[in-house]
């Protein structure tokens, strides 16, 4: 008992050992697992965000070329306020300022051209740059606060000079020729800044990778030197754990208990990283968002660009004519800065107006135009539910109308199957079948309640009505009961072929049979009557068999069989009542003649040749 009980215990220290090593395996495969999927999940997310890079900084190229394009327009229309002021001095100065402010206007547009390639080379570099990068929140962060920066300071600027105005060309030359220094000395400080960022993020990058790889390395090497030793331990175990099958049951069931418990912590976990994923989904979207909104400024932006470039282009039609009259020109350039103003306060107030539309719609302050609209959504949206109303209306009635075409078939078979199951239990009521044939010929072609129309359910009864199913389940027990006793019966008497006729269908007519001596001698069916096959005329189902030969008593066709002398009836068949004759079958029964011989072909024996060749077999 002790050397058994210390067998028992190290195979539990052996068992609680595989145990721990087995939760160490599902432990070191669950966190590879995650490390795959974490990997397998910023692969795509890089992607995104390369892409999203991509575009921003394509619209940021973008508003940064607008912007200059702005500032551009903006000094051309203080040069003009400059050349407006010159000509009231006198026509050679006018002249002359002309002349310079051409020049300047040149070298400001080359300036100009010249700082456009620069930013398409900077751009370019730039694009080469973000493809490399694979994480760029950092970047994406400092680019938006350049950004506002940037606005702030355009804004800075713009307000610099609504409030004062140069005092002559060479100043603002000078401003310009300041600004356009500063602007490129912090474009270069910019790019230069992100250039480091970008290589120090490479860098980091290539680290974190070559250390991942290492990692990965190492722990799959331990791993498998691991799988190794626990399967050589396993296959030494394999004989000792035979006896203990109870035991490593129980441990199975805890095993399975603990896989449960860490798939529901993976499925957490899995919860939390889709959580995540929603939230960068969100993220990536916003800035969607907020590429479209920069669109439309652009598109807002190129409008007022486009209005500004006709209003100077007309201006400068008016300068060439004004020379001559300044002080028409100079209240045509009063009314227009005005119109100029008017318009941004429109356009202002259209866009606030458009923004607060639905607390509009909610206090009632709608213009027409915007009552129209609101109008024919609503009528739009009420026609398509009416729509979708009368479509389920129309579905429901079909519905209706299909479950009351089930409910009328339903109570139909209901109808013929109870009338079948009534004409069977009366055809099994009937006294004395096991000594009678299965087919009864004035059962089956009198016209009686049996050979009613389907439709019709017969009177009650003879049955009790009850449910269908046991009527069903009497019926196949009384017909297993009795079909083998008549089967034997008949077995006995005669070797003819009997089929159960099916009681539902309606009884075809008979054709009556020559008369014969023995047939017109009486009415009534003889004391042993003998059938040697049914007789077949006009039938459908048995086609094997001759056409029906009815012969007298005197009849010289006989097999060597009937000419011996006929054995003397026994006891039990003398005792016996007298077979019913069995009925003749036919197909497409007329209603004339159905009328005309139903009442003829009762109690008819029909007497038919002997077999000359084989009976088929059924």
């Amino acid at each position: 008992m002790l050397h058994h009980n210390r067998t028992i215990s190290s195979k539990d220290s052996e068992i609680n050992t595989l145990r721990d090593d087995g939760q160490k395996i599902l432990a070191l495969e669950a966190t590879l697992q995650a490390r795959e999927d974490c990997i397998a999940q910023l692969e795509p997310l890089t992607d995104q965000l390369a892409d999203i890079s991509t575009k921003l900084n394509a619209s940021e190229t973008k508003l940064s070329v607008a912007k200059a394009d702005l500032l551009a327009k903006q000094q051309i229309i203080q040069d003009l306020q400059t050349k407006l002021s010159a000509l009231e001095a006198g026509g050679d100065e006018k002249s002359n300022e002309l002349r310079q402010i051409q020049e300047q206007v040149g070298a400001s547009s080359v300036t100009v051209e010249w700082l456009k390639d620069e930013n398409k080379n900077l751009r370019l570099e730039r694009e080469t740059m973000t493809e490399k990068n694979s994480q760029l929140s950092n970047e994406l962060s400092d680019l938006r606060k350049e950004l506002e920066t940037r606005t702030e300071k355009l804004h800075e600027a713009q307000t610099q000079y609504q409030v004062r105005l140069p005092s002559s060309s060479s100043s603002l030359l000078s401003n310009v020729h300041q600004i356009m220094e500063e602007r490129f000395q912090d474009q270069s400080v910019t790019l230069r800044l992100t250039k480091e960022s970008l290589g120090d993020m490479q860098d980091r990058m290539i680290d974190s990778e070559t250390k991942l790889a290492r990692e990965l390395e190492v722990t799959s090497a331990a791993l498998k030197c691991d799988i190794a030793v626990l399967t050589t331990q396993s296959s030494s175990l394999c004989e000792k754990v035979s006896n203990l099958k109870d035991v490593l049951q129980e441990k199975e069931d805890e095993l399975r208990n603990a896989r449960l418990s860490h798939d529901e912590v993976l499925k957490q976990q899995e919860s939390a990283s889709r959580s995540s994923l929603d939230a960068a989904n969100q993220a990536i979207s916003q800035l969607e968002r907020d590429l479209l909104e920069a669109r439309l400024q652009r598109e807002q932006l190129q409008e007022k660009l486009d209005a500004t470039d006709a209003c100077l282009q007309t201006v400068e039609a008016q300068l060439e004519e004004a020379q001559e009259i300044p002080v028409a020109h100079q209240e045509e350039i009063a009314k227009l800065k005005e119109q100029f103003i008017e318009r941004d306060r429109e356009v202002s107030r259209l866009d606030a107006r458009a923004k607060t539309i639905a607390a509009r719609y909610k206090a009632g302050d709608l213009s027409e135009v915007e009552k129209t609209f609101t109008n024919s959504l609503i009528q739009m949206s009420q026609s398509i539910h009416e729509q979708e109303l009368i479509a389920k209306g129309n579905e429901l009635r079909r519905r209706d109308n299909t479950v009351a075409e089930l409910r009328a078939r339903i109570n139909l078979l209901e109808a013929t199957l109870a009338k079948h199951l009534k004409s069977q239990a009366k055809l099994q009521g009937v006294p004395g079948i096991g000594n009678r044939s299965l087919i009864d010929p004035a059962t089956w072609t009198s016209s009686s309640e049996h050979s009613s129309s389907p439709l019709v359910p017969p009177p009650g009864g003879g049955i009790q009505q009850s449910t269908i199913g046991d009527q069903l389940h009497k019926a196949a027990q009384q017909s297993r009961l009795t079909t083998p006793r008549i089967a034997a019966i008949q077995g006995n008497r005669t070797p003819a072929i009997s089929r159960t006729p099916a009681p539902f269908r309606t009884p075809a007519p008979v054709p009556v049979a020559p008369r014969t001596p023995a047939a017109t001698s009486s009415s009534r069916p003889a004391e042993k009557p003998k059938f040697s096959r049914l007789a077949r005329v006009c039938s459908d189902e048995i086609e094997d068999f001759e056409p029906p030969v009815t012969l007298s008593s005197s009849s010289p066709l006989k097999s060597g069989k009937r000419d011996k002398a006929e054995r003397p009836p026994t006891p039990t068949e003398a005792e016996s009542p007298a077979r019913p004759a069995k009925r003749l079958r036919a197909s497409n029964r007329s209603k004339a003649d159905g009328k005309g011989n139903s009442q003829n072909i009762t109690n008819k024996v029909v007497e038919t040749a002997p077999k000359t060749r084989a009976r088929r077999k059924r």
